[in-house]
C-alpha cells in the first residue's frame, strides 16, 4: 500500500489522531483517500477505516491534501482538496464527524 503526506495531526478528547494520504489498492500513487490512525501514547496505533474517501460530486476522483483543526465550539473538522474529474479540477471541502462525542472519529 502507498502511504505519504501526513496531513491532519489532531489532539481530541484524549487521543492523538493522524490523518494521510493512503492508497489502499496498490503501492503506487492513485486511488488517493484520508487514512486514519489513532493512539493514546504516540507509540501504539490503530488504524480504523478511512476518514474521508472518494463518494461525492466533489471530490469523486480523489481525496487530496489539506489540513485538521479544531473549532472554537470544540468540534474537530478536516479541510481538504477534492477531485472532481479526470482533469484534476480541484475544489476546498470540508468534513466533520458523524459522531463527534465519539473519541476515535470513527465516521466522518
Amino acid at each position: 500500500d502507498w502511504i505519504n503526506d501526513p496531513n491532519g495531526p489532531l489532539y481530541y478528547k484524549g487521543l492523538y489522531h493522524l490523518f494521510y494520504q493512503y492508497n489502499p489498492k496498490g503501492a503506487v500513487w492513485g486511488n488517493i483517500v484520508w487514512a486514519h490512525s489513532v493512539s493514546k501514547d504516540l507509540i501504539n496505533w490503530e488504524s480504523p477505516e478511512p476518514a474521508i474517501y472518494p463518494s461525492k460530486w466533489f471530490d469523486n476522483y480523489g481525496c487530496w491534501s489539506g489540513s485538521a483543526t479544531i473549532l472554537p465550539n470544540g468540534e474537530p473538522v478536516i479541510f481538504y482538496t477534492g477531485i472532481v474529474d479526470g482533469n484534476n479540477r480541484q475544489i476546498q471541502n470540508y468534513a466533520v464527524p458523524a459522531n463527534s462525542s465519539d473519541p476515535y472519529l470513527r465516521e466522518w
